[in-house]
């Protein structure tokens, strides 16, 4: 994942189909979840929604940007398991990008954060979360939090904080708005049923995170090889977007693992090196297991050929398989080697695993 200070290199368009979907939720004060597959790059689009604000003003938002502000709020590994660490929290977030607020409300954010920071009465710190907020309105400033790793926080967070978060969001409705990262949609969270009335809120709008654009995709391949002293020509470089599927994890294995070899391999023999390297088959697995069980049968068959008994023995085929193409781990059109090969190592990196024999 980038640091913050590296976004501020990323190009204005990076990621804009899913920038104009996120641009329209905040337009609009919706919250929803961000999904994608581990390796697909969600952290990082994450991170340039709420560091990039010169982005969302020139390119989506327009002055509209000037009473919306996007805040992080880090919930992985919270100190303690309860409510008043939470808001703390919170407080916390907005204190980190104060610089970002509009100057009528930056001494109130930095007062608050002071005032509650040690407290460990859950209403006074709620107060001042609920004091902050309401400067907001008062401001006509809207405001998005957005919570990363939300499926990490749903194992280790008591039942009661989906309350709080709820309650939090009902309480200023036309200000506040939340908007989670997740690796898989939220109906396959296995505690789901532990966020009760949070998890309408959640669901409403999804923003699926698949593979990258091609030219979101050969800048990462720029950034990649900025430093080094032999750069792949356009021969290789469309290899490597081939062989990638355009997924962040693999385009940055791909091109490190290029500038490595000496000498140079043949194009047609690419394919059968990297599958011989264990760190690019943990990252295979890594996106694989990120799949649904539907989805990796689905796949699977798909791969063996069978995708025509499958339309006609399984009804969802075609709206789970639409899925995959979201996701970037399918074709959306017929005859594509290169896509198929993307299908097919991840078929196989199931069944390379000692004691499996992969999907049927």
């Amino acid at each position: 994942m980038n640091t913050p200070k590296a976004i501020q290199n990323f190009p204005k368009t990076y990621r804009a189909k899913e920038m104009r979907i996120l641009a329209q939720w905040l337009r609009a004060g919706e919250s929803g979840s961000v999904v994608g597959l581990p390796g697909c790059g969600r952290n990082n689009l994450l991170n340039f929604l709420c560091y990039r604000p010169d982005v969302l003003r020139g390119e989506y938002l327009g002055s509209e940007a000037d009473q919306i502000v996007v805040i992080p709020v880090d919930l992985s590994h919270l100190p303690t398991n309860d409510a008043a660490t939470l808001y703390r929290v919170i407080l916390r977030a907005f204190y980190w990008l104060r610089q970002q607020l509009p100057d009528t409300l930056q001494e109130r954010v930095t007062a608050l954060y002071l005032e509650n920071r040690a407290t460990q009465d859950p209403f006074l710190a709620q107060s001042g979360l609920y004091e902050m907020l309401l400067a907001f309105r008062s401001e006509g400033v809207r405001v998005a939090l957005v919570l990363n790793r939300f499926d990490q926080f749903c194992q280790e967070a008591d039942p009661r904080m989906f309350a709080t978060l709820r309650s939090l969001r009902d309480s200023f409705k036309e200000v506040l708005s939340l908007i989670v990262g997740l690796h898989r949609d939220i109906i396959y969270l296995p505690n789901r049923q532990a966020l009760g009335d949070l998890y309408p809120v959640l669901d409403n709008n999804v923003c699926w995170i698949g593979s990258m654009s091609e030219a979101d995709s050969r800048w990462v391949i720029q950034q990649a090889i900025h430093a080094a002293p032999e750069r792949p020509g356009e021969v290789e470089i469309e290899q490597i977007l081939a062989l990638s599927g355009g997924f962040p994890t693999l385009l940055r294995f791909i091109t490190g693992w290029w500038l490595n070899q000496t000498p140079k391999p043949p194009l047609d023999r690419w394919l059968s090196l990297l599958s011989g390297e264990p760190l690019f088959e943990h990252r295979l697995k890594e996106l694989w297991d990120g799949l649904t069980q539907e989805e990796q049968s689905i796949l699977a068959v798909t791969f063996a050929g069978k995708n025509q008994v499958a339309t006609r023995v399984k009804p969802d085929y075609q709206r789970i398989l639409s899925h995959l193409v979201t996701k970037g781990v399918a074709a959306n059109r017929p005859g594509l080697a290169d896509e198929q090969q993307i299908m097919g190592r991840f078929y196989r990196a199931t069944r390379s695993q000692p004691g499996k024999t992969g999907p049927e």
